[in-house]
């Protein structure tokens, strides 16, 4: 606030930056820079709470409005679709060839003489001699036209007539509209992509960029356009085909992903998906996108339409299945490890009831040494006993002999007396 007590803001155009000295006042106004005439929306800082930044009935009120118009809008553009028949487009293919396979079903591509106005993987039928398929929209090449037919196995198709309802993708989001009136999640980033909320804007210097193959690094524009995007919490990039829209989009997010930040790329279509992954694939020599390949953190989440092998790798189901393969082998080589050491273990056991039967039997022997050396001893004194005894004998059966030789002697006495 200045000394007239007016609000000073700065103009949102970073190319701009005018001073603009507004009347204080308590409301929300369309407000256009009278330099370089870029129209926003101001809020005034007398009705924003000073801990949120915004009442919630007030914030409640901005996006239920916002929400209506994007309802009204939405359904204008059903309406006028239909007027111009887009709800019944019928589209005569030629030359149809098979390509490839999405998620079990065969996509095949079709020669067109026009192109027809329907986003990619819009739900579809085609009349193939006769029979209904139910299909949907691949993608377009210049003039050709990429279908995903259901149960049809044939290799050619050399005519069909496709049925497409181009609402369809304008209806699912008007669904989705009516989904986010009834959430009672923060909002406030919603209210400042569309400038109902002031949102903040600056310039970021990235630590990281990315120089394709044949050395070129991004031109001034998308180099001007990669500063806002770090620098601001809403960034809008537009342009023409080819004007590298989805190169700057690559260097934003590597960026923010090699600085420790989450990143959630969000597409209308897998088509366009598959194409950020595609650029991502381009710098694979870099080496914070190697890092980010290697290590895991770049995860595509649904169906990949591109036939190629690497971004089909990165899909949650292709992960898990690697990581089951890599869990797979581990788990047997632990397996054979718990197989082995119970082998060794067995082996150890039948080991150790030897060794205690071995331990067993050594103090038995030495026990049984004990033994034999008392009876040694004992041994000794009955041969000392006995050579007594037998000399003893011997000596008895001396006089024995004696006596004996005597008697008869004796005898001859005792008559004669």
């Amino acid at each position: 606030m200045d000394k007239d007590n007016k609000i000073v803001i700065i103009c949102p155009n970073l190319q701009c930056q005018q001073k603009l000295r507004l009347p204080k006042i308590h409301k929300v106004l369309r407000i256009s820079c009278r330099k370089c005439r870029t129209t926003f929306r101001y809020k005034f800082p007398s009705i924003i709470d000073k801990a949120k930044g915004q009442p919630e009935e007030e914030t409640q009120h901005d996006i239920s409005g916002l929400l209506t118009e994007f309802d009204i809008a939405v359904e204008d553009e059903i309406k006028a679709v239909k007027t111009r028949g887009g709800d019944r487009i019928l589209v005569v293919l030629k030359d149809g060839r098979f390509i490839g396979e999405i998620a079990g079903e065969r996509v095949y591509q079709f020669n067109l003489e026009r192109k027809i106005p329907v986003v990619d993987e819009t739900p579809a039928q085609i009349e193939i001699i006769g029979r209904n398929y139910r299909a949907s929209i691949v993608r377009f090449l210049e003039f050709k036209l990429e279908v995903r037919i259901t149960d049809f196995d044939g290799e050619q198709i050399p005519s069909a007539r496709l049925k497409i309802d181009a609402t369809y993708v304008l209806r699912k989001l008007k669904d989705a509209l009516s989904l986010l009136n009834s959430t009672s999640r923060s909002v406030n980033l919603a209210l400042r992509a569309f400038n109902r909320i002031p949102p903040k804007c600056s310039v970021g210097k990235p630590v990281f960029t990315l120089i394709d193959k044949n050395g070129e690094g991004p031109d001034p524009f998308q180099a001007k356009a990669t500063e806002t995007c770090l620098g601001s919490e809403v960034s809008f990039i537009h342009g023409p085909p080819g004007t590298g829209k989805t190169r700057t989009l690559v260097n934003v997010v590597n960026d923010f992903a090699n600085n420790g930040k989450k990143v959630l790329v969000s597409c209308h279509t897998n088509i366009a998906c598959d194409n950020v992954l595609q650029h991502f694939i381009r710098y694979d020599h870099e080496e914070t996108i190697e890092n980010l390949f290697n290590n895991g953190e770049i995860v595509r989440i649904g169906t990949p339409v591109l036939q190629n092998d690497r971004i089909r790798s990165l899909t949650i189901e292709a992960i898990y299945e690697r990581l089951c393969k890599e869990l797979q082998k581990e788990k047997k080589r632990l397996t054979d490890l718990i197989n082995s050491l119970v082998q060794k273990n067995e082996r150890y056991y039948e080991y150790k009831q030897i060794l205690l039967i071995c331990k067993k039997l050594a103090e038995r022997i030495t026990n049984c040494e004990g033994s034999i050396y008392l009876s040694k001893d004992t041994v000794k004194q009955h041969i000392l006993e006995k050579n007594k005894l037998s000399q003893l004998i011997y000596e008895n059966k001396q006089l024995l002999s004696i006596a004996e030789k005597r008697n008869p002697i004796i005898n001859f006495f005792k008559r004669t007396t």
